[in-house]
């Protein structure tokens, strides 16, 4: 046949479509528009479906993944033990906003800390030693008064 393709036989192009069907032969049935319509909006909703699957599962991923760096930064400060707070001194005494803003952030993780160990009453002591000694720094202390609202602070 590709010969006779090759050589301009006008009949094979018949030919071949005729063994075409007779090895794939086409459906009697025919759709109408309508079947047509109802199978498309099937497929668009299995796809949204799947879209909204794939994206509700990126959702959870990335909660997770905030809650995985969560942790590991909140649990920084532990690891660090009494460093700690010698740090959030360091941070309030370069009396900048950076400064108040890193040793805020500290403390923020210290209180949750404290409140996981049972240990609230102690960090309120130290928290209110350091509201005392640096209550002339009126920046610093509105950034503690986020911290200071106890079970709030997880929003601060």
């Amino acid at each position: 046949m590709l010969l006779r393709i090759v050589d301009g036989d006008p009949h094979v192009a018949a030919e071949l479509r005729s063994w075409a069907r007779e090895v794939h032969p086409v459906s009697t049935t025919r759709r109408t528009a309508g079947e047509l319509r109802v199978r498309a909006r099937e497929i668009a909703e299995a796809r949204e479906r799947a879209d909204a699957k794939r994206r509700e599962a990126e959702r959870r991923r990335q909660a997770e993944e905030a809650e995985r760096t969560r942790r590991t930064r909140i649990n920084a400060p532990r690891q660090r033990g009494a460093d700690a707070w010698r740090e959030i001194n360091q941070e309030i005494e370069r009396r900048n906003a950076s400064g108040y803003d890193r040793a805020a952030g500290l403390l923020f993780d210290l209180q949750v800390l404290a409140r996981e160990a049972g240990e609230q009453d102690e960090f309120n002591r130290r928290l209110a030693s350091i509201r005392t000694t640096h209550e002339r720094k009126p920046k610093f202390i509105e950034r503690l008064s986020r911290i200071g609202r106890g079970n709030d602070a997880e929003t601060a």
